[in-house]
């Protein structure tokens, strides 16, 4: 008989560490599942929040190149693409990095960048000096 009592205490004794071992299991689990809830609910909300890099308000701000100038008018190199420009203050050149301000239809309405206008004009100088040779 004291073994049967012995067997049923270890068996009862089991039992309880099963369903310890199991809830464990469970709240962790649980846990788990909250905090990657949290983090999609996290990043959908910043998404949401997030500016729009799409369309014409997605070029504003952004800086691109010039490949061709003819004055006030050519062509920018932006993300790959040439898109038409037109300076709305100095004169563009070759190689001038120049900032988007605004988007009128197909054509981007630039300022050259703060730094080349500080320059005294001697970048403007050397590019029409290539240009004329």
């Amino acid at each position: 008989m004291d073994v049967t009592i012995a067997n049923g205490a270890a068996a009862s004794l089991i039992h309880t560490l099963d369903q310890a071992v199991l809830l464990t299991g469970v709240l962790g689990m649980g846990l788990c599942l909250l905090a990657a809830l949290g983090r999609a609910g996290w990043r959908a909300w910043r998404a949401w929040r997030a500016p729009s890099i799409l369309g014409a308000e997605g070029l504003v701000g952004r800086r691109a190149t010039v490949r061709r100038a003819a004055g006030q008018s050519g062509r920018v190199l932006l993300d790959g693409a040439l898109w038409r420009a037109r300076s709305v203050g100095r004169p563009m050149w070759p190689d001038q990095s120049v900032r988007v301000l605004a988007v009128a239809g197909l054509e981007l309405l630039v300022a050259p960048e703060k730094e080349e206008w500080e320059e005294g004009g001697g970048a403007v100088v050397t590019a029409l000096r290539a240009q004329w040779r």
